[in-house]
C-alpha cells in the first residue's frame, strides 16, 4: 500500500491516496512521483532515494524518527552508560526530541499557521541540527 498525502498542494483540506499494488516493487512511486517536484517525506525505504536520483526537482527526506531510532539502535547502545549523556548520539537525539515537542505544540493551528511557526520556531531547530551534524562529519 503506498500511501501519498498533501501537506501544502490544499490549505482549506489535505488529500490522502491510497495506491494498493500487489507487489511492493519500486515501480509503483516511480510512476506516480515521476512528475512531482518538491519534498518528499519518507520512510527511508530505498526507493525514494534512487527516484531522487533520477528525478530533477525531487527531494526525499526522511522522517527524524527514523533518525532518531537509528542512532538509538546501532550508536547509543554501544556507548557505555557512563558516557553516553555526554555523546554526540545522545545529543542529536536530545535536539530531534526538542524538534518534536515543538511540533507538537502545532496541532490545532490551521496550515497556515503550522507553516509559519515551523518557519519561525522548528527551522532554527533543525538548521542548529544540522549544523552540529556537519561538524561531526569526518574529514577525508
Amino acid at each position: 500500500m503506498w500511501v501519498y498525502r498533501s501537506e501544502h498542494l490544499y490549505t482549506d483540506k489535505q488529500i490522502v491516496l491510497y495506491d494498493y499494488h500487489k507487489t511492493r516493487n519500486s515501480s509503483h512511486p516511480r510512476e506516480f512521483l515521476s512528475n512531482y517536484s518538491g519534498i518528499c517525506v519518507t520512510d527511508g525505504y530505498q526507493v525514494y532515494h534512487t527516484i531522487e536520483k533520477e528525478c530533477r526537482g525531487f527531494t526525499d527526506c526522511r522522517l527524524l524518527v527514523h533518525a532518531r531510532k537509528e542512532i538509538r539502535t546501532r550508536q547509543l547502545t554501544v556507548i557505555p552508560k557512563a558516557h553516553r549523556n555526554k555523546s554526540d548520539a545522545f545529543l542529536v537525539i536530545k535536539q530531534i526530541q526538542a524538534i518534536y515537542r515543538e511540533e507538537g505544540k502545532l496541532n490545532e493551528l490551521s496550515s497556515e499557521e503550522r507553516l509559519t511557526q515551523r518557519q519561525l520556531v522548528i527551522k532554527p531547530l533543525v538548521d542548529a541540527l544540522f549544523a552540529y551534524l556537519k561538524k561531526m562529519e569526518p574529514t577525508v
